[in-house]
């Protein structure tokens, strides 16, 4: 079985971002056009935020002049960082301690029960 360390909401929201349905990520109830474009741009700047590489991740001076400032461009975001990493568990696998894993500095730690 393969499982992977991701948070499958920013992987969702990097789907539907890269295949033109950013939309499809508001909630239905939310009927009030004129909160599309700003619900796309949270989307937008979000991704940002988590792109691969470290350097084009804006700060948070940036990311509160870009959720302020509706008419300024923004660059279009590259991949999520952890898209990339997945890892493969083997479920008849019994173990003695957390599996822990490590990328980019962040270390996700799984517990599994007995």
């Amino acid at each position: 079985m393969t499982s992977s360390c991701i948070p499958w909401n920013i992987v969702k929201a990097w789907e539907l971002w890269t295949s033109d349905r950013g939309l499809d990520l508001m909630d239905p109830s939310l009927e009030d056009q004129s909160a599309m474009h700003m619900i796309l741009r949270y989307v937008h700047v979000a991704l940002l935020c988590v792109q691969e590489s470290a350097v084009n991740r804006p700060n948070m001076s940036q990311v509160v002049m870009m959720l302020s400032n509706s008419s300024q461009a923004l660059p279009y975001p590259q991949q999520p960082d952890f898209l990339s990493y997945t890892t493969t568990v083997n479920p008849n696998q019994v173990q003695s301690r957390p599996e822990a894993f490590s990328f980019n500095d962040v270390t996700l730690l799984i517990i599994e029960a007995r």
